[in-house]
């Protein structure tokens, strides 16, 4: 097998015109740099990819972040009727999109928080950050309905790495300001 490189490339957006349908491939970096979702207008369709998830959303590096809530935006000024996610637990929710930006600005609030508390440590470890965001994995959104062990293991990584992340993103930051 060999990895052919793409014929077409594009920022921001690209529209493919199908006749009766059209299909907006939008950048939507975040949970991969090089992510794209699908929007079909005629049908408010909206086919996010990994961008968004229910029960919650990935994301590995604190650069990561903003890109991640921008592209939520973004989906979610497009006001699609129909979102089907990869991996949303049968969900077809728009809401799914407020959802995952609520959980992002919990994150951050309590990164917040924990920052004005005083000093944490430089680098958390994933088995301490959930105690010191004081954001435990049972508090986050819709993860009671995960069916079985494999899935929790996944998203209480996933949402381990979402307050690492996050954190990291909070205090660079900070670090930022005047």
């Amino acid at each position: 097998m060999r990895l052919e490189p793409p014929t077409i490339t594009f920022d921001g957006a690209l529209t493919i015109d199908g006749g009766d349908l059209t299909f907006e491939l939008i950048h939507t970096p975040g949970h991969k740099p090089d992510h794209v979702s699908i929007f079909i207008p005629e049908l408010r369709t909206l086919f996010p990819g990994d961008a968004a998830e229910d029960p919650l959303p990935l994301v590995y590096a604190a650069a990561d972040v903003p890109l991640l809530r921008a592209s939520f935006e973004r989906l979610l000024a497009l006001q699609p009727q129909t979102v089907l996610y990869h991996h949303a637990l049968g969900s077809i929710r728009p809401d799914v999109l407020h959802q995952n930006i609520a959980y992002f600005d919990a994150i951050e609030q309590r990164a917040r928080a924990a920052l004005a508390h005083g000093p944490l440590p430089a680098e958390p470890t994933p088995d301490t950050v959930e105690q010191l965001l004081a954001f435990p994995f049972a508090a986050a959104p819709h993860v009671e309905h995960l069916e079985d062990d494999e899935q929790r293991a996944f998203y209480l990584e996933a949402h381990r790495n979402a307050l690492l992340a996050t954190l990291a993103w909070v205090r660079h930051s900070m670090d930022d300001l005047p």
